[in-house]
């Protein structure tokens, strides 16, 4: 039972971590706390996730909004989702995460097949076809250094 509450109070989020799972693991040992039979306030789970941050001056500023709301209105469910937003922004993009993000895009260009008007030559994904195949090649290749 002390074991869960240590690991409540003691557990950290790591920069980078999806913040999800990290809320998740908060929530889940407040289940388990409630399954060994004790009861613990949900202001408790909201300012143990609030704890749970880095010691960063980016996220001291989230602590101090949070811990400056009312005790009546901050909830583990109003911290957990002011923490997810955060993390997001938060979140560094590598490029391996933006090719993730881009994915699904990149699949519907690849499947289209779309004319371009100033080459005169037809995109098929990421090739082009036809007449004008090398202009539309070497602009499409200067789009993306620009765009990176």
């Amino acid at each position: 039972m002390h074991y869960f509450f240590e690991e409540l109070y003691t557990r950290k989020y790591a920069n980078g971590a999806p913040m999800a799972d990290h809320i998740a693991a908060m929530l889940d040992i407040r289940y388990r706390i409630t399954q060994a039979g004790e009861t613990i306030p949900d202001l408790h789970i909201a300012r143990a996730m609030i704890l749970s941050l880095p010691k960063t001056s980016s996220w001291d500023m989230i602590k101090i909004q949070l811990f400056d709301l009312d005790s009546k209105a901050l909830t583990s469910e109003i911290v957990s989702t002011k923490l997810q937003s955060e993390a997001l922004v938060k979140k560094p993009v590598t490029r391996l995460s933006w090719c993730r993000r881009n994915q699904s895009g990149l699949a519907e260009r690849a499947r289209a097949r779309v004319p371009s008007p100033a080459t005169n030559a037809t995109i098929v994904g990421r090739r082009a076809t036809g007449p004008g195949a090398a202009l539309a090649g070497v602009k499409a290749t200067k789009r993306r250094e620009r765009e990176m």
